[in-house]
């Protein structure tokens, strides 16, 4: 789980729902074990909307 700072830092990395900003991607290149748990957990996670 992430937890992030404040609405503003959220809007840095994802302006928009699975929109990464060049920050976000420089962010998930620096932290690879990052990037697989996010993967991870979108597989297991249940978003607003999805079947």
């Amino acid at each position: 789980m992430m937890e992030i700072e404040s609405l503003t830092v959220l809007n840095l990395f994802y302006p928009k729902p699975d929109i990464p900003t060049d920050e976000a991607d420089h962010f998930a290149r620096a932290h690879q074990d990052t990037k697989l748990m996010y993967k991870e957990w979108k597989q297991f996670a249940s978003f607003s909307g999805s079947p």
